[in-house]
């Protein structure tokens, strides 16, 4: 196993900085200790937050960007593209948003397949009303939300990666327990569909992740590294800044022969000084190192 970091990390420093490039973002994540990197482009959903990606030369900047982090040695594991900002990730009663949400979610793995990416991780769709807690109707929804996506993703040698989801005080979500996601992989009887298993949802869902984790098993494919204190708040803190118990997660992860990256995604320095911010990020790959000495 390796420690990874999100580019978008790097992506802002204060909340009047200007927003940085992929370049810059992938200089200064390998400038705090890291070679294996999640390409977040989660920003692009919006219009203010629009990256370099977002031009007709796209394809050409990807190359470009791609052959500097090539020349850097940084290898991308997983990516996360655009997500549906609406409830339960179903797709968008407007015909135009939801168009260009698929848009960007299709320019994503094209991104993501440029980058070398393995896995890209999507939310898991669900459904309302009287199917909420119907697994196939939930399942159903998912094919019709992503299978555009994710057979565009296999086409170009990209995996997916469903993570797991929190419920929320409004409504629950479905892929918020190891037995739905299960669920939801297998019947793509597809080995490039898999889990993406972020720690600090599992917290505030669950009292014994552990067993959720041996459930997945091999389908773990991808990682969000982060902590909390099993509440209302996703916090997104460094490991031990919360209260998850790590020594018995890594026992876990090794068990069921899990050897890929694990991968900050961190918030609480989100509004930090740029030089700060890389301080911080020195500090959480000392913790992540820290983590891998652990369940060995």
């Amino acid at each position: 196993m390796h420690i990874g970091l999100m580019t978008s990390a790097f992506r802002k420093g204060r909340s009047d900085d200007p927003f940085t490039t992929y370049k810059e973002q992938i200089r200064m994540c390998k400038e705090a200790g890291y070679t294996v990197l999640d390409l977040n482009m989660c920003a692009m959903i919006t219009s203010d937050t629009a990256t370099e990606f977002q031009t007709k030369d796209w394809r050409a900047v990807a190359e470009d960007t791609r052959q500097y982090a090539d020349s850097l040695g940084v290898t991308f594991s997983q990516s996360h593209p655009v997500y549906r900002k609406v409830p339960g990730g179903v797709p968008y009663p407007d015909k135009n948003q939801e168009d260009r949400y698929l848009e960007l979610a299709k320019l994503g793995i094209e991104l993501s397949a440029i980058m070398g990416v393995k896995w890209a991780v999507l939310h898991p769709a669900m459904a309302f009303g009287e199917a909420m807690l119907d697994e196939q109707a939930c399942i159903r929804i998912n094919h019709e939300a992503n299978d555009g996506i994710i057979d565009l993703a296999i086409k170009r040698g990209v995996g997916i990666a469903y993570e797991n989801m929190r419920d929320n005080e409004a409504y629950r979500r479905f892929g918020s327990s190891a037995e739905e996601l299960v669920s939801l992989v297998d019947d793509y009887h597809c080995p490039e569909v898999g889990v993406c298993w972020d720690f600090g949802h599992a917290h505030r869902n669950m009292q014994d992740q552990c067993r959720a984790l041996r459930l997945v098993g091999r389908r773990l494919k991808a990682t969000h590294l982060n902590d909390n204190h099993g509440k209302d708040l996703d916090e997104h803190l460094i490991p031990f800044m919360g209260t998850i118990s790590w020594e018995r997660i890594m026992k876990v992860l090794r068990d069921i022969g899990y050897e890929g990256p694990l991968v900050y995604e961190l918030s609480a320095t989100a509004n930090m000084p740029m030089p700060l911010k890389m301080e911080t990020m020195k500090y959480a790959k000392t913790v992540g190192d820290y983590l891998l000495s652990l369940g060995v």
